[in-house]
């Protein structure tokens, strides 16, 4: 096996951690599943509610008040979390794009390690990772189901295709291969 070393210096600002958030609670972790169908099936009661209007006395207000309830509890859902997300980006000064990490990939089965500015660093074997995701000018590196290393297209000194490359040569029994819509 070739040796293949990729040495990423990732800066992260406000649009790669938007995308990855979106990414991590909506499509990968599908939190949007909840607040959607919870607000359609309130959507559903107010609709047979309206269905009864004439025939039961308060038939008209008890489906204004479903409808109501299931919009803004979706709405309020969404609202929240891309509130939350803004303040994440302030509480971290992502408005400027800053270095959060360099991670190192090599061929070997250990081959993946990474180290913060303040000098902390990790190892990790590629047969244990959860998966590698495409995104949007961004790869996403699981290394459990809960913690992910984000590589921007940019900060990739040989172009996403050299990071799949190293992948690949781990087989796909290391890797869960997908890709982001």
């Amino acid at each position: 096996m070739d040796k293949h070393k990729l040495v990423i210096s990732v800066k992260m600002d406000a649009g790669i951690f938007l995308r990855f958030a979106v990414f991590d609670s909506l499509v990968f972790k599908k939190r949007w599943i909840s607040p959607v169908l919870s607000g359609g099936i309130l959507l559903l009661f107010a609709a047979v509610s309206f269905s009864r209007a004439g025939m039961t006395d308060g038939a008209v207000l008890l489906g204004a008040v479903l409808l109501a309830v299931g919009l803004f509890l979706s709405a309020g859902y969404f609202v929240y979390f891309f509130s939350s997300v803004r303040r994440e980006i302030k509480k971290y000064g992502l408005d400027v794009p800053k270095p959060v990490y360099t991670l190192t990939l090599t061929d070997e089965a250990d081959g993946i390690s990474v180290s913060s500015p303040n000098g902390e660093t990790a190892a990790y074997e590629w047969e244990r990772t959860y998966g590698l995701y495409r995104g949007k000018a961004c790869s996403y590196l699981y290394i459990t189901r809960e913690k992910a290393f984000l590589l921007p297209d940019s900060d990739i000194p040989e172009g996403r295709e050299a990071l799949w490359r190293i992948a690949e040569k781990h087989g796909k029994a290391a890797l869960v291969w997908k890709k982001s819509p």
